[in-house]
C-alpha cells in the first residue's frame, strides 16, 4: 500500500501541473505586442491579447484607450469571461453589464451571430433599461432579478454552453483580419 492507494500522486502531478500553467499565464501577461503576434497556438494567442487590451484600457474602466476594433475584441472576450466564470447574473452585476447593449453589436462583428442573440434575450429580459452606471445597475438588479428572473438567466447560460459559435475561432479570424488596429 503506497502513497497512491490515498491518490498523492496523481495529486502531486495535478499541482505541477496547475504550477506550470499559472507560470505560462503569468509569462503570457507580460508579453508586448509583437510578441504575441508570435504565439502559434490560437488560444493562448487569444488569450494573450485579452491580456494585454485589457491591461491597455485599464480592465474595462477606460475603453476609450482602445481602437474601435480592439474594444469589439475586449467586449467579446470579457463577455465570454464572466459567462464562463458566473453566468449572464455575474456579466450584469459587473462592470461588464456596462456594456450590456453594446456586447450584441460586438458579437456580431466578429461573426458570433447565435451568441448574440442569446445575450439580446438576456437583455430583453430587463426591458432595456439598465443603467451603465454598475452600482446604479445593481441597484436595479437586485429589485428586478427574482426567482423566476435567475431561471430564465440559468436558461440562457445552458443556451451559451452549448458553444454553437465557436468563439476562440472567431476571436482568433477577427484579430487575423484586423491585425493592423491592435496597438
Amino acid at each position: 500500500m503506497g502513497a497512491n492507494m490515498f491518490g498523492f500522486g496523481k495529486k502531486r502531478v495535478l499541482q505541477k501541473e496547475t504550477e506550470k500553467s499559472v507560470q505560462r499565464f503569468q509569462a503570457m501577461s507580460k508579453l508586448e505586442i509583437d510578441d504575441i503576434w508570435n504565439i502559434d497556438d490560437k488560444n493562448n494567442l487569444v488569450i494573450a491579447m485579452f491580456m494585454y487590451i485589457s491591461d491597455k484600457c485599464d480592465y474595462g474602466k477606460n475603453l476609450t484607450f482602445l481602437t474601435s476594433t480592439e474594444r469589439t475584441f475586449y467586449l467579446c472576450q470579457e463577455f465570454e469571461s464572466e459567462i464562463n466564470n458566473g453566468g449572464f447574473s455575474q456579466f450584469y452585476f459587473n462592470s461588464s453589464g456596462n456594456y450590456c447593449y453594446e456586447t450584441p453589436k460586438a458579437l456580431n462583428e466578429i461573426g458570433a451571430m447565435h451568441t448574440s442573440k442569446i445575450v439580446e434575450k438576456a437583455n430583453a429580459l430587463f426591458g432595456y433599461i439598465l443603467p451603465n452606471d454598475k452600482k446604479e445597475r445593481e441597484i436595479l438588479l437586485d429589485e428586478l432579478v427574482t426567482d423566476e428572473m435567475n431561471e430564465k438567466l440559468d436558461s440562457l447560460d445552458r443556451e451559451f454552453y452549448e458553444y454553437k459559435d465557436n468563439l476562440t475561432e472567431l476571436n482568433y479570424a477577427y484579430l487575423l483580419v484586423y491585425k493592423t488596429d491592435f496597438t
